[in-house]
């Protein structure tokens, strides 16, 4: 089997997460095996911290504790440490908050 190269293999993993993604909508994220949780979280969080920044991470309201375990199982340690010292970051208010006070909470911690 040969391995796809620069741009298929983009390619070949973003279809894979796209495929994920529609998983995920239908059924949950519970539905995912093991494996396909490490994809999901892993490429979500490497798509939207490529276009922000962990306020763009938080504001999409993706799975923190999720994504450092995805990083953590596929040797990336340090980077599932960043996702896990993120969250030591936000108020304990936080998840109770509505939105547009979590909005300002993250703004606020983004500044500092």
């Amino acid at each position: 089997m040969s391995v796809p190269s620069g741009q298929n293999r983009f390619d070949l993993v973003d279809g894979l997460f796209c495929k994920l993604y529609d998983k995920v909508q239908s059924m949950g994220v519970a539905s995912l095996s093991a494996e396909e949780r490490v994809v999901y979280f892993t490429w979500a969080a490497l798509g939207v911290l490529g276009n922000g920044s962990f306020q763009y991470f938080f504001e999409n309201k993706l799975d923190a504790n999720a994504t450092a375990q995805s990083f953590q199982e596929i040797g990336l340690t340090v980077t599932a440490e960043c996702f896990r010292l993120a969250i030591s970051f936000l108020p304990d208010e936080y998840d109770s908050a509505d939105w547009n006070r979590q909005l300002r909470l993250l703004q606020e911690h983004e500044a500092s």
